[in-house]
């Protein structure tokens, strides 16, 4: 049995503080060209050689993943069929338009991210035009201990704008707290600044029940 998961555990922890000062606007600097969007390639399952992020020479872990800064239309694609072992929390954001993208590529069972009881399996902390799609995301170790599959926390961000959750399958704890395990869990922390989401959609995933 298979239980659709359409809504999201939204906790909010953040108050606004009041009377915070906006900086004056600084002039205007010459505009740089703006880098080429650029897609990068996980097969943690390849063997030996250099890791340069291409199709022919993919990283092979999530940490390398997590150690580059995102831009803009950039996109982390996992191959089919493979397991990586960690949390997967990217840096960077995307701009309207241009969204980072984490989605698989190549051919056959969606691409798995064991936490291996990681607090989190995925975790986009400070981001926004973002968009997670088609991955299997388990943290099955050590049943009891609060451990969630996908956590997205804004601290003293402002407005985060675009966040799409869709085709995940989110295997382990199904225990669901504010403060605790969760398969998708929304948070808001700090507050210095009122914090809140903006064009959230998390759509098309589930929970199975094996």
């Amino acid at each position: 049995m298979r239980r659709s998961v359409s809504t999201a555990l939204v906790a909010f922890c953040a108050a606004a503080t009041a009377g915070v000062t906006a900086l004056a606007a600084a002039p205007a600097a010459t505009a740089a060209s703006p880098l080429k969007a650029r897609a990068h390639y996980v097969d943690c399952r390849a063997g030996t050689g250099p890791e340069k992020g291409t199709q022919k020479a993919p990283w092979r872990t999530l940490a390398a993943v997590n150690a580059q800064r995102l831009g803009p239309g950039d996109q982390v694609l996992l191959k089919r069929g493979t397991r990586c072992t960690g949390t997967l929390t990217p840096n960077g954001a995307g701009a309207p338009g241009s969204p980072v993208r984490i989605a698989p590529y190549g051919s056959g069972a969606k691409p798995v991210i064991d936490g291996a009881d990681a607090p989190d399996t995925v975790l986009l902390r400070n981001t926004q035009w973002i968009e997670v799609s088609d991955l299997e995301i388990t943290n099955a170790a050590n049943p009891g201990t609060k451990r969630r599959g996908v956590r997205v926390v804004l601290s003293d961000y402002g407005t985060g704008r675009h966040y799409r959750l869709t085709g995940l399958d989110i295997r382990g704890d199904d225990t669901k707290d504010n403060d605790g395990s969760a398969g998708i869990l929304f948070s808001v922390t700090g507050s210095a600044k009122e914090t809140h989401y903006d064009d959230v959609r998390v759509e098309n995933n589930t929970v199975p029940s094996d």
